[in-house]
């Protein structure tokens, strides 16, 4: 039987300070519009925030760490995060990043496993033009992922 793979969409952000709310939309499948709403209008900026959103959604946020301060993080190509003994290769991930368009302020994009869905741009990019500056990974139950790849009705080529 030919397994089927969790695919996120790139979204394209509303507006400047939406991308964390943007990024929330694509990890559960939605639209931005939904998550703001969910917020009763107020854009999500904290990972508490973020937490219990997806939290509500059935999905987790594993530890944290700061790859600049972390001598274990390595990005090993353009598409390849790893720590010993956590790959991050195909493991989706919010990650802070510096925002390339403003100095000085911080951005939120999402890493599906293999690209960076950056929703300043709406599309994917090379993991390898951001400076990471928190990882967040996703933690899922077997029965949540099978109800994303449901709902997206996606397949791939295994």
């Amino acid at each position: 039987m030919e397994e089927i793979k969790l695919q996120f969409n790139p979204i394209k952000q509303p507006n400047n300070r939406t991308c964390m709310a943007t990024c929330l939309a694509i990890i559960v499948g939605e639209r931005t519009e939904y998550v703001l709403d969910w917020f009763q209008g107020n854009p999500s900026y904290t990972m508490e925030d973020a937490f219990i959103f997806l939290a509500h959604h059935g999905i987790y946020l594993g530890f944290f760490f700061r790859p600049i301060d972390d001598s274990f993080f390595t990005l090993d190509s353009n598409s390849e995060i790893s720590l010993p003994l956590f790959p991050m290769k195909y493991r989706p991930c919010l990650l802070c990043v510096n925002s390339k368009r403003f100095m000085k302020k911080l951005h939120m994009v999402f890493w599906d496993g293999m690209d960076v869905l950056d929703p300043a741009s709406g599309t994917k990019e090379d993991i390898c033009s951001y400076e990471i500056l928190e990882v967040w990974p996703l933690i899922l139950t077997e029965n949540r992922y099978n109800d994303l790849i449901h709902r997206r009705k996606l397949p791939t080529n295994g």
